[in-house]
């Protein structure tokens, strides 16, 4: 039984973390059920309605203090949040850890006319001898698993910026530091909005019925500034490590989540697709994807069509439906506010999720409760998101007859045909683009997520970096 499953498997990890934090351990996962934590509809009440587990206790009075790392790029937005919790007593940030402070003197100066301390790296920090309660991670993707086990040691609650991982062995590798120890909360904002939070309700009341299929699509332009902005930008593999850079694995990884938050408010507990067809493109030439789509069904029976871009010259805002037997809500446009078939209003939040997710954080820091959004939580995304690659096999370039280049505020766009009204039918029917007939659509394998082993993955995506390293795109091979 999936209980008893996972009964066993956090008792293994616990031993793991006991006897060993320095042992890379690779778990074969392939029978697990990814419902690591039961009782997903009570930990929502509880944030949403500011409960505290019976057992909670404030073990800071103080403001916390904070170390960030990574400063540039999304460190910059951790940075005014923070600032805004400082301001409240809440937080105190001592350090932060980021290799290059000349990129970013004022930065440098700002910080140190405040008292933090700037540390070029995690050992130098370490040297300090000082002990973080809480560690932000913002640094590029490719680090964060190796930052999160450092930050982890220390025994201090970890904020980590999603996407969590790049491949599910990374995160498995995670789960088994993180057990018996304070956990860790993934940077996915949206589950604590005002919109969320009335989905649920309207879940749970029924005043949707059960839920039948989801629709998601949003196409987003990205130009040359964009993939120019960082070494790991447009890139699969990075200084040996995994980065998966894309719509669907960075960008656009919130909506991947919010959906497979919705289904798990429907059901009760964390959950994956059953069955998976996907497709990957590369319109622009990078070594990872820009535009992909997918379709597949729950466990539930519910369906779902996802179709996402950043090679179009027009952005088509966010369109997201959750379509059940009594109604409909959707969420849409850059707020994601919420409309529904059975009210006028439009529902949107007053505070920024952000802004929720880090108050959330703290107070669990403060507690000792569990978080909203965890590891386990966020695995089925990561499963998710591999098993895409492999349903797609590789990532198919888009012949450049059907590719348009357009100059943009932020240099080139590469703009595919007919993209936007391709994601409008797709959005409508359900299906994938080389169902639609798209001139360079190449149809998917199915995938069933929950039989991939985290070492089958990691050796397919080692082949194909390894293809791609060669100068060989992965459509042009099975692996």
């Amino acid at each position: 039984m999936p209980g008893r499953r996972v009964f066993w498997q956090r008792v293994i990890y616990g031993c793991i973390n006991y006897f060993s934090h320095n042992v890379i351990v690779l778990l074969d996962m392939k029978s697990t059920q990814p419902n690591e934590r039961s009782g997903v509809a009570e930990k929502i009440s509880a944030v949403h309605n500011h409960a505290k587990p019976e057992a909670a206790h404030h073990r800071f009075t103080r403001p916390l203090r904070t170390t960030l790392i990574g400063v540039g790029g999304f460190g910059q937005t951790h940075r005014t949040v923070i600032r805004q919790l400082e301001e409240q007593n809440l937080l105190r940030l001592t350090d932060v850890v980021d290799p290059s402070p000349e990129t970013s003197p004022e930065t440098y100066n700002l910080l140190r006319n405040q008292g933090v301390r700037w540390n070029r790296s995690w050992e130098e920090f370490e040297s300090m001898g000082e002990t973080p309660d809480c560690v932000f991670i913002a640094a590029p993707i490719h680090l964060h698993a190796d930052y999160a086990r450092q930050a982890v040691r220390t025994g201090a609650r970890v904020y980590l910026e999603k996407p969590p991982v790049p491949l599910l062995g990374q995160m498995e590798e995670l789960m088994a530091w993180e057990a018996g120890g304070p956990q860790i909360q993934v940077g996915f904002t949206f589950p604590y909005s005002t919109q969320m939070r009335t989905l649920r309700q309207w879940i749970e009341s029924g005043r949707l019925g059960k839920i039948e299929s989801y629709r998601l699509s949003l196409c987003w332009p990205r130009g040359d500034q964009y993939y120019q902005r960082a070494r790991w930008a447009g890139r699969l593999w990075l200084d040996d490590k995994p980065v998966l850079d894309g719509p669907a694995t960075n960008a656009l990884a919130h909506r991947i989540h919010d959906l497979l938050t919705i289904e798990a408010y429907a059901c009760g507990e964390v959950t994956m697709p059953a069955e998976l067809w996907a497709e990957m493109y590369r319109a622009r030439p990078i070594e990872t994807y820009d535009i992909c789509c997918a379709r597949g069904v729950f466990p539930s029976g519910a369906e779902f069509g996802i179709t996402l871009s950043h090679a179009c010259a027009v952005e088509r805002e966010l369109a997201f439906e959750i379509r059940g037997s009594r109604g409909w809500a959707r969420l849409c446009g850059p707020d994601l506010a919420l409309t529904s078939s059975f009210i006028s209003e439009t529902i949107t939040s007053e505070e920024e999720p952000i802004v929720a997710a880090f108050r959330h954080f703290v107070e669990c820091a403060r507690t000792g409760a569990a978080p909203l959004v965890g590891l386990a939580e966020t695995r089925p995304y990561v499963a998710m998101t591999n098993a895409m690659f492999i349903s797609s096999q590789g990532i198919h370039s888009i012949d450049s007859r059907h590719v348009q280049e357009v100059e943009s505020p932020t240099g080139r766009i590469y703009d595919v045909d007919e993209i936007n009204n391709l994601s409008a039918k797709a959005f409508q029917t359900g299906l994938n683009f080389s169902e639609l007939d798209a001139d360079w659509g190449v149809p998917g394998k199915l995938v069933q997520p929950d039989e991939l082993s985290s070492l089958e993955i990691h050796e397919w995506f080692r082949r194909l970096s390894q293809q791609n390293q060669k100068g060989t795109h992965a459509s042009e091979h099975s692996v």
